[in-house]
Formats: structure tokens, sequence, C-alpha cells
């Protein structure tokens, strides 16, 4: 029950009767039980406790939202570039194509890789020749020996003609391999069923070796690759599925964050990547929306009408339920709403915080509830 809030000022009746009592006698005659009186009273002017708003300050991990804007990448891209340079005579794709594994792709002029393989054959061809006119000529030497028309030195001499026809088939061989690799690298193929990303030479242009041609991608394997800003706990999203929708609009997709990682800058962007489903029907660059959403670190929510301000910051009275006078806490605010405040410090959980009634309050103040009544 919360104390009266009337009390008696024996100070006022005192100073009247002092004024109008004539003589000694008379002031002790009166002032005898008034004195008493006063003893009983108390001070003057005490104040009564106040009436407010007492709330548990309460911890929690609240949820929030994030509509996040990124574009449709190649999950996989790389250059389609010639082993060997040359003059460059057809590129059979453009930007935007799709191309079947084995398809050729581009042609270099291959008059040059044509006429050195004529030659590794035409090589090959006539070492071949020898070779076999040397395993016969060791053949009948042989049988010469067997008989004991010939001597062994002349088995020796055959058979080290054949050997050396032998070697010289190899390299032949080795040479007419590698004149048919550079003629088979005038040609540049598919290696796996793409999409062409990008144009970067011209038929008549001549590249050297390794210089990219065209871009290529993995047909059928998209990412969607978001850059925002550090936001807290978004590694936690990551294996997790995820809503995507194309920004003009179209069907939700669902995807599955596979990886996040700072950019670099000094801004603070991290960049989201999340693989789409195979043979996902999004074109190259277009954007996409993605809506995810994140808990954010424990905070102490209370009223925002706990709030006030001191010169060294925001603050809230802090009830001490023994006493329930109240002192100031400073405290840091981790966000403002609508109707309350998160604090990040400054205040634990289970703690009284006066909500309603805070900007009337001192250090010391006595207050109490309505269920105090």
């Amino acid at each position: 029950m919360a104390p009266s809030k009337f009390k008696f000022d024996t100070s006022v009746i005192l100073i009247f009767l002092s004024i109008n009592l004539k003589t000694e006698s008379d002031h002790m005659r009166f002032l005898s039980p008034l004195l008493f009186l006063a003893a009983l009273a108390g001070p003057a002017f005490a104040e009564p406790p106040l009436l407010v708003e007492i709330v548990t300050a309460e911890q929690s991990s609240p949820t929030r939202d994030y509509t996040l804007v990124g574009i449709v990448e190649a999950q996989n891209s790389y250059p389609a570039s010639f082993r060997s340079g040359g003059l460059i005579t057809d590129i059979f794709a453009d930007v935007g194509d799709h191309v079947t594994a084995g398809a050729e792709i581009a042609r270099l002029d291959a008059t040059t890789a044509q006429a050195q393989r004529d030659a590794a054959q035409a090589t090959l061809e006539a070492v071949a020749a020898r070779l076999k006119q040397a395993e016969q000529s060791r053949d009948r030497v042989e049988a010469s020996l067997s008989r004991g028309t010939a001597t062994q030195a002349d088995l020796d001499e055959a058979v080290q003609s054949f050997l050396s026809a032998q070697s010289s088939y190899r390299q032949a061989q080795t040479q007419l391999d590698k004149a048919q690799q550079g003629l088979d690298d005038t040609t540049l193929h598919a290696i796996e069923d793409v999409i062409v990303t990008e144009r970067n030479a011209e038929q008549g242009e001549i590249v050297g070796a390794g210089a990219s041609v065209l871009e290529l991608a993995t047909d059928g394997r998209l990412d969607a690759k978001f850059y925002v800003p550090d936001i807290a706990n978004l590694n936690s999203v990551i294996g997790l599925p995820v809503a995507i929708t194309p920004i003009d609009g179209g069907e939700t997709i669902i995807a599955f964050v596979a990886e996040v990682s700072p950019v670099g800058s000094v801004a603070g962007t991290v960049e989201m990547t999340a693989h789409l489903p195979n043979d996902t029907d999004l074109p190259l660059g277009g954007l996409v929306e993605a809506r995810v959403t994140l808990d954010s670190d424990p905070v102490i929510t209370l009223p925002a009408d706990a709030l006030f301000v001191t010169a060294h910051g925001p603050a809230v009275w802090v009830v001490d339920p023994a006493t329930l006078t109240v002192s100031p806490r400073a405290i840091t605010v981790a966000s403002y709403r609508e109707a309350e405040i998160a604090i990040s410090d400054g205040i634990t959980a289970g703690e009284q915080i006066v909500g309603a009634g805070s900007q009337v309050l001192y250090a010391g103040r006595e207050v109490y509830t309505e269920v105090q009544k």
C-alpha cells in the first residue's frame, strides 16, 4: 500500500502560535504538546513515493529481414584460347550462344600446320619403308648364319641397321604426332556444354598462343552474387536456402548460400554467393532479389519511455528492489525502434527499470507501481 500523500505540517502552527502568545508561560504551555506532535509528524516537505511504470529487463535475439539485390553470374567461367598463335579464319559462336560439348567454336589458318603435318607423314612413310628393309635384311642374315653361309659379324651389322631404322621410325612417329597436334590446335572445340559470355577477338585477327578468343561458362550452372554491407551474423546463412526472385518479376527460385566472403574494400562490403539450381533459366547479368532473415546479437529491449539523456549520454533509471529507490545507469543503445529501444550494454537481464515516468525522477527518488498499492 502506498504511503499517505498528506503530511501534517506542525511548523506552520508553531510559527502562528509563537506570534500570538504573549508570555513565556503561554509559550511553554502551548509548545509542549505541539513539539510532541511535530516529532510524530516527520519532515515538513518529505515527498511521497512516485507512481511510475516498472519493467523487468529481458534479453532477446530479435530477427531482422533484409532484401539484397544481386546479379546472375556463371558458376564456372574460363577463357577459350588457341595453344598456338595464328590468323583467325572463323569464329562460330557469339555472346549468348549455347554450344554443345565437342562443337567447333573457332579456327586458325591451318596452311602451315597442314604442310608440316603432310611433311611429317611423308617422312614417317619413308622411314617405315627403310625399317621394313632393315627387318628383312636381318631375317636373311639370320637364315644364312644358320646355314653357315654368313658370319656372326654379318648378323651383328644387320641387327644394328634394324635397330637404327627402328629408332628413326619412332622419331618420325613422334614428329608426326607433334605435327598432327599442331594441326589439331588450329581448331578450338568446347570441352563441355557451355554458353559464350564474352567475345574477345574477331575473324581476321592474329592472336598469340594462349590469348583469350572467347569467354565461356559451364552451361546451366549459375550463381547469384550479392555485394552488401557487412551485416552482423550474415555468415549464419551459409548452407541455408534463400528465396531469389528476378527483379523484373518471375517465379521465386530456392538457392543455397555457398559462401560469404569479404571483398576487401574499405567500405566493409562482403560478397554473398548462392548456387542456383542446375538449368535455371535466368540470363547472365540479370538482376535478382534475395530475402534473408538474420538473428541479431542479444540485446535488452525496453520501452522508449525508459530512456533519458544525461551529459554523458543515454541512460535509464534502475530500481533497487529493496528500497524502491532509483539510480541512473549509463547504457549503450544498439537501435531505436518505434516504441522501444534495444540496449547492447549497461543493463543485465532481470533488473527492474523505470518505464513511463522516468523523465521526472532524480537519484534516490522512491517509486512504486500500481501493483504495489
